[in-house]
């Protein structure tokens, strides 16, 4: 549910979807092929409203979207070998926005991304900066502002401010070193929970 109180659905296969409530129908953006202000892929597995009302999409194998729902306009940012900043990874699982007002990106198989507002570049922290695992599924923060990051081999809690990456594994209680996507969340007292393979966890 955006702050406007419109519910978006992020479907597999069927693209972005919006439901109208007073007209009770859904409106849908598919890829077709026809405009290139379309959305980039049909395999939805996030969406998320930022500070400044944009939706942003997460595709599956078909990039980042930056919906503008006055102009019905996308922006699509994609993974490009040749440009170290731009999208670490096609498939995005998971986006978050801090305090700062700073997106952070979860993507499967290229770490974690930051984006720049101003210019539009991507950094990327990935297994070599310390992450135990490129595939992330979810980003939760806690009062610190530290970002927790369940991944495909353990739990990560990365400091934005100071870059550093503490890892735990199954040694430190996880229910297995694999979580899932879309298995994550904060409860209202500040609780984290992330789910996986074998459980949920939470602390």
């Amino acid at each position: 549910e955006d702050s406007k109180g419109r519910l978006w659905f992020g479907t597999g296969g069927g693209g972005l979807n919006m439901f109208v409530e007073k007209d009770n129908r859904f409106i849908r953006y598919v890829r077709t092929g026809s405009s290139k202000n379309e959305i980039s892929g049909n395999y939805i597995r996030t969406v998320y409203e930022d500070s400044k009302n944009n939706i942003w999409i997460g595709t599956w194998g078909a990039g980042l979207n930056k919906f503008n729902i006055q102009t019905k306009t996308f922006i699509v940012y994609k993974s490009d070998p040749n440009n170290s900043n731009s999208l670490s990874h096609n498939t995005v699982m998971s986006i978050y926005e801090d305090s700062q007002e700073i997106l952070w990106i979860a993507t499967s198989g290229g770490g974690l991304n930051s984006v720049n507002s101003l210019t539009e570049t991507f950094k990327h922290i990935t297994l070599s900066d310390g992450l135990p695992n490129n595939v992330i599924y979810g980003i939760l923060p806690d009062k610190s502002g530290n970002l927790w990051l369940s991944t495909n081999f353990g739990l990560a809690c990365y400091n934005p401010e100071t870059n550093i990456v503490r890892n735990y594994d199954e040694r430190d209680g996880l229910q297995s070193n694999e979580f899932n996507q879309g298995a994550f969340c904060k409860g209202i007292d500040g609780r984290l929970y992330f789910g996986g393979v074998s459980g949920f966890n939470s602390f």
